[in-house]
């Protein structure tokens, strides 16, 4: 048997916050779907940095970012069971 790589943990995490599953909610500091699941996520990664000790006196930001790419996503309940078929 093949093991599977370790990055296959996330289209399934992905899947049990669109289904609503209630023990992989718990898993986040806040749930950002209280009331029922979402009906689409997408992931987003962004590059931080921290600011200057001027930008932070400046803006009172204490860091900056900067879009890198759609890490995941989006997507469906429905299109992640169709991309498995595949």
């Amino acid at each position: 048997m093949t093991p599977r790589p370790r990055r296959e943990w996330f289209p399934r995490f992905i899947e049990q916050l669109l289904t609503g599953n209630e023990e992989t909610r718990q898993l986040l500091a806040e749930d950002p779907f209280p009331d029922e699941p979402p009906t689409h996520i997408r992931v987003r990664r962004y590059r931080y940095e921290y600011t200057t000790v001027d930008e932070r006196r400046e803006t009172g930001e204490w860091w900056r970012r900067e879009f890198v790419n759609d890490y995941y996503g989006p997507v469906s309940l429905n299109s992640l069971h169709r991309s498995r078929l595949f």
